[in-house]
């Protein structure tokens, strides 16, 4: 029988469980145990346990490696990752009258456009990476902390 040690108190938790939480899922099942059990095991309300299972069991049941590559499909396939065409030539134009991220997205939500100011700096800093220059048509010429903290290793001045 496998032994996993059960937590003091219940962990709610609404991210997605882990590999080694979905390890320990299969290994627990293959021992035969219930769904509530299995739950009380890794500290997780029984309906997590529920919708996991209903989510990702498939014909050969309960595979942690296969569930953990779906789960990683469905996300990066998920709506709210994608913006328009119309969306990217939008703020393309915008960064080129040196608008600033935050007022390409708020204009952006006025006609119809669904874009976020961190999606505008994620977008500018991966064309900077393949070498484009949309990061130049910024105003302060460096972009905001959590670009900087993520993506700039050299630090600019400010005169």
């Amino acid at each position: 029988m496998v032994s996993f040690s059960s937590p003091k108190s219940k962990q709610y938790y609404h991210e997605l469980p882990t590999v080694d939480r979905r390890t320990k899922i299969s290994a627990l099942l293959a021992e035969g145990y219930s769904q509530a059990g299995i739950a009380r095991v890794i500290g997780v309300h029984p309906s997590s346990i529920s919708r996991e299972l209903a989510r990702n069991r498939s014909e050969k049941g309960y595979e942690p490696a296969l569930v953990q590559q779906l789960t990683a499909d469905r996300k990066n396939s998920a709506a709210k990752y994608k913006v328009s065409q119309k969306a990217v030539i939008f703020a393309e134009l915008m960064l080129e009258y040196q608008w600033s991220p935050e007022q390409i997205s708020n204009v952006g939500a006025m006609i119809g456009l669904a874009l976020f100011h961190e999606w505008v700096y994620q977008y500018v800093a991966q064309d900077k990476a393949n070498g484009g220059e949309l990061y130049k048509n910024l105003r302060e010429g460096c972009f905001g902390r959590a670009y900087r903290d993520l993506f700039i290793s050299t630090s600019c001045s400010v005169s």
